[in-house]
């Protein structure tokens, strides 16, 4: 019960945020972001990266225990690695379609061309977030794999299993007082709400790019996506469990976003045409991007992305994961999936339901 009142209070946390820049500017401005939500997370993130380097440098046997990998541990970091030159390269392709004068004009305002620069550190700042967010649950759950006690003791269904086993260890282990570890989770915790915030922006900046008129409906979108993040994080925090977290992100993150990506490039390369995508992207930005680079990226990055995508499905029928769950975070990526052929199927039938003028 009290996870779930700080759920929903974190999230009324950010939905007042919103609406009180709506109330400040008038609209939503989708680059503007808090210096608070950026400053504290980097400090945090910065002082506890050197305190977590100075901690690991000083167990340098654990070290060699921890990272005695084989074949099929480099096969997935070979995968990690493609993932990561995929998010890198989209989103300094959407930098540079954001920066474009294209955009914010067609945006009617609500991209603020005097926030561009900080753009950088709010990227920079997500990934590295991110990252380390991702890294320190997976250095958690290896951790705790090497400790066969405490099976018994945690609940697979609690969605907190990791939080319990790394706070008595920065208790007990690692010699941290009480007040030092309330600090490291409070920075996490921190960190977390700064992520969300700046997700939260940019999925309703995507919302109202692909569908302008819901920009009159302003406020029924964003409350509408705040309730969907606050269910979805109830789910996964109070009933859902350790399991079905670590399947939809293994599906969402390994499968469906590699995925999404390919049949983005098929359609720019095969459907709406390498040539024209250029053009625009010049139009875009003024010419300051390099067409022949953009070119041979688009050329290369779909096998990229095909030998990422076979590497990671090859990599979760070998998972150890139960399957009920692997079935239920395959909803997402079905519909994932299905979206685009049933919006080609729409469009092909009110192309050819619609009277063609006689020549």
């Amino acid at each position: 019960m009290s996870l779930s009142l700080c759920l929903i209070f974190v999230w009324s946390i950010l939905w007042i945020l919103l609406i009180k820049e709506r109330l400040c500017h008038g609209r939503l401005i989708w680059n503007n972001v808090y210096s608070w939500l950026v400053i504290v997370p980097w400090i945090w993130s910065v002082v506890l990266l050197i305190t977590a380097l100075i901690k690991l440098l000083s167990l340098p046997e654990a070290l060699r225990k921890v990272f005695r990998i084989g074949a099929k541990e480099v096969l997935a970091g070979l995968a990690d690695a493609l993932e990561i030159s995929i998010y890198i390269h989209s989103a300094s392709v959407g930098s540079e379609i954001i920066h474009g004068k294209g955009l914010n004009h067609y945006a009617t305002g609500h991209i603020d061309p005097h926030l561009n620069g900080e753009n950088v550190w709010h990227s920079g700042l997500l990934l590295l977030l991110t990252g380390l967010h991702a890294a320190g649950a997976a250095i958690c759950a290896l951790v705790d794999c090497t400790q066969p006690n405490t099976k018994t003791v945690y609940n697979m269904k609690e969605s907190t299993l990791w939080i319990i086993p790394m706070y008595s260890k920065c208790t007990v282990i690692s010699n941290y007082s009480h007040f030092l570890s309330t600090l490291i989770f409070s920075g996490i915790s921190f960190s977390y709400i700064s992520v969300a915030f700046i997700l939260v922006k940019t999925a309703l900046h995507t919302i109202f790019e692909y569908k302008v008129k819901l920009v009159f409906a302003e406020q029924a979108v964003v409350a509408g996506t705040i309730l969907t993040c606050m269910g979805l994080s109830l789910l996964f925090a109070t009933n859902s469990g350790v399991a079905l977290l670590e399947s939809v992100d293994a599906i969402m993150s390994g499968v469906t976003m590699p995925s999404i990506c390919l049949l983005e490039l098929v359609a720019l390369l095969y459907v709406y045409r390498n040539h024209d995508f250029i053009s625009d992207m010049n139009i875009a930005t003024e010419e300051n991007a390099c067409s022949t680079r953009i070119g041979a990226q688009w050329q290369i990055i779909p096998f990229i992305v095909l030998a990422a995508v076979v590497m990671r499905v090859s990599l979760l029928m070998g998972a150890e994961l139960p399957r009920r769950c692997v079935w239920a975070a395959g909803a997402p990526l079905a519909a994932a999936l299905l979206a685009p052929a049933l919006r080609a199927l729409r469009n092909a039938y009110v192309f050819l339901r619609r009277p063609h003028r006689a020549a």
